[in-house]
């Protein structure tokens, strides 16, 4: 593709404000994973462009390895969706395809050679003198998952959308005032004396009577509520069932093993650390201090490395970059290579340790051959099994019927939406969890559909037969629990009650300590913070730092926390720092953002009058 380009390049190259290789779905970044339309269903069409469940699916990914640094190694798409970045992917993606429909209609395009001359122009792909590297552009594409034609399409597609969008970048304006006022008024901040009723410090309640806990347990029913119980007849076809009574003769056992030997191998691993400069000399002043008898992390402080990243751990021939295979699996253990460079930089490799490559024999690997085998056959047997119990109930067979017409039993149970039972322990049949969220989607009496488990173990389908509504539990039951929360409640109006107090005293004249002291409780005074709780070193209830800023001074007001009241009086205001040239310049960043973040929303908002916007959001879930 690049050569092809580099061939039909002419013309005047254009400036563009891109950050090629930052995983970004903003509109002013690389965003495009658009096609024409395929013939399968899209996770969303936007006008005659489609984004496919695949390209939907590698896009979460990358955003997801993109947030692991911020986030953690074990962030996975699952907490991404919790979090509400894969609504804000949707969004996004819907947006930028907006957007590159309205550079479509008002033509504006990219030439071969505009497209080449910024790719050549990025940085990421130069070499140690400074210059395009075609084999280092090659290999940061495929760490990043990208073929070269999707990448120069994504560049085009960019270049495209930012002419488009280049007068919201450029043309929005900052008012000064307006960001005066904003530093302003962000800036402030207050300071509080307060009291602290601990619910946990009342002691000098009356214990309830009986009478007193029946009350509290009538008019408090929705915290002793047994929940929705379901009760259903299921199918379930289960491959490990069926995979107990098949037979595998040795011969086939055999077959497969011949079939997939070198899965059996494990390959040479090499235990090694390393040190990666950006020059040769360094290289080699490393490389010569190891032959001298320097460790290997003093070494890498000397020549300027990172010492506490010299230990790799343990890798393959095949997971290691081409240029040093051969050279790190020739050298014997306790050996160090001479610098060799590749695409990141310069390697000075020891070899630490060496596992020899290990190939399992057949009699290692029966026994797990044979269960595969027969899992297979299992899968295909119950799928042929589904399709016919699918048209068993479809001609009016009960499930009973159906089950005995093929060889099997229904399964009963009653479960609540958390897959307890009646008495509260977990349902202990196969596929348990599905079969339960899949009876409660139902609306009323009925089946629910035949659905695959979501390991691919087996089908299952089952009837609706009985719904037993939330009940209160009985007093006796429950009692317990009752005494608890009645405490809790009790504790909790006991410190509102004296919080009101306080309260009631500083209205009279007293001074916030005064009214304390009489009470017998002490204030604390808090350290200035500002509207976000920016600065607090204690914890107050959240809504009480949004009443600090509407506070009159010396006025009282009350918050309620999880476990105490909090009283508080105004105690000073500070005003924003005169020519804080920091805070300035952050303000009228977030003020420009904020301008044009609103004007693209607008577009988008226009753009939709004219171009349909479909999300799928089965398929969008399901790349989850």
């Amino acid at each position: 593709m690049l050569e092809f380009l580099r061939k039909s390049a002419s013309g005047i190259i254009v400036k563009a404000l891109l950050g090629l290789l930052i995983l970004s779905f903003a509109a002013w970044g690389i965003g495009d994973v658009f096609s024409s339309r395929a013939g399968r269903a899209p996770a969303i069409a936007v006008g005659d462009v489609e984004i496919s469940s695949e390209q939907f699916r590698n896009e979460l990914n990358r955003e997801v390895e993109r947030l692991k640094p911020v986030l953690g190694q074990t962030f996975t798409a699952e907490q991404a969706k919790i979090l509400g970045i894969g609504d804000a992917l949707v969004r996004r993606l819907t947006n930028t395809a907006l957007y590159d429909l309205g550079a479509k209609d008002l033509g504006l395009g990219v030439s071969d050679a505009v497209v080449l001359e910024e790719i050549k122009r990025s940085p990421e792909f130069f070499d140690e003198a400074g210059k395009f590297d075609r084999n280092r552009f090659i290999q940061l594409l495929r760490s990043a998952g990208f073929t070269e034609e999707s990448y120069v399409a994504r560049v085009r597609h960019s270049m495209a959308r930012l002419q488009y969008l280049s007068p919201i970048r450029d043309g929005v304006e900052v008012p000064p005032a307006l960001v005066k006022m904003i530093q302003d008024y962000n800036g402030e901040t207050r300071v509080l004396d307060m009291v602290r009723i601990n619910h946990a410090s009342i002691t000098s309640l009356s214990p309830p009577s009986d009478d007193d806990l029946r009350k509290f347990h009538q008019e408090n029913s929705q915290y002793f509520m047994a929940p929705e119980f379901r009760k259903f007849s299921a199918i379930i076809l289960n491959t490990d069932d069926v995979a107990k009574g098949l037979d595998v003769s040795e011969a086939e056992i055999k077959a497969a093993f011949d079939e997939r030997e070198d899965e059996f191998i494990s390959p040479e691993r090499r235990k090694l650390k390393q040190i990666l400069v950006s020059d040769e000399a360094k290289a080699k002043t490393a490389s010569d201090l190891i032959a001298k008898g320097v460790s290997i992390t003093d070494a890498a402080s000397k020549v300027g490395a990172k010492a506490d990243m010299t230990d790799i751990g343990f890798f393959t021939k095949d997971q290691l970059l081409p240029e040093i295979q051969d050279v790190v699996f020739t050298a014997l253990t306790g050996e160090t290579t001479k610098p060799v460079k590749t695409v990141l930089g310069w390697h000075v490799v020891y070899v630490e340790n060496i596992e020899p490559s290990k190939k399992q024999s057949f009699a290692d690997v029966k026994e797990k051959l044979a269960t595969e085998i027969k899992s297979e056959r299992a899968l295909d047997a119950i799928f042929e099994m589904s399709n016919k119990l699918e048209d068993s109930l479809a001609s009016g067979a009960t499930m009973e019927e159906t089950a005995g017409s093929l060889g099997l039993k229904t399964i009963d149970g009653e479960s609540s939406i958390d897959g307890a039972g009646v008495g509260g322990e977990k349902l202990s049949i196969p596929f348990a969890d599905e079969i339960v969220a899949a009876v409660f989607a139902l609306e009323g009496m009925g089946d629910t559909p035949t659905s695959e488990n979501k390991d691919g173990k087996g089908f299952f389908i089952a009837r609706l037969q009985a719904i037993t509504p939330p009940s209160l539990k009985s007093f006796d039951s429950v009692k317990e629990d009752v005494a608890l929360r009645w405490n809790v409640d009790a504790s909790s109006k006991r410190a509102k009650k004296i919080a009101e107090e306080i309260i009631a005293k500083i209205k009279d004249g007293a001074s916030i300590e005064v009214a304390a002291k009489d009470l017998g409780f002490q204030i604390e005074t808090t350290k200035p913070f500002d509207r976000n709780g920016k600065g607090l070193a204690l914890a107050i209830p959240a809504e009480m730092v949004r009443l600090a800023f509407e506070m009159d001074m010396g006025k009282a007001d009350m918050a309620v926390g999880t476990s105490s009241n909090v009283v508080a009086v105004l105690k000073q205001v500070l005003k924003a720092k005169e020519n804080d040239k920091a805070a300035l310049e952050q303000t009228t960043a977030q003020v420009f953002d904020d301008l044009r973040g609103d004007i693209l929303d607008q577009l988008a908002t226009s753009l939709r009058q004219r171009h349909s916007v479909n999300v799928n959001q089965n398929i969008i879930d399901q790349a989850f």
